[in-house]
């Protein structure tokens, strides 16, 4: 059964099978100095009382990456497993 986005683009597709509650961010590997992409849902990060994300330690948003370092785009950097 289709369901209307089989004929997307992989970013597009992976967009629309998004949970709203999931956070695209960028994961940095210390000890093996790579910077991974990953999808946290839903308690893999928290929020404070004014509802403010807090990021678990070297993940940081795709929106702050993507802006402070040029040419950074989400979907070219491996997906952490």
């Amino acid at each position: 059964m289709s369901h209307g986005c089989d004929n997307l683009p992989g970013a597009m597709r992976e967009n629309i099978k998004m949970n709203r509650d999931q956070i695209k961010v960028f994961y940095l590997d210390k000890v093996n100095d790579i910077i991974y992409r990953r999808i946290l849902k839903p308690g893999e990060y928290s929020k404070n009382e004014c509802g403010q994300i807090t990021l678990p330690e070297n993940h940081y948003s795709r929106g702050y990456i993507e802006r402070v370092i040029d040419g950074a785009n989400w979907e070219d950097y491996p997906i952490y497993k």
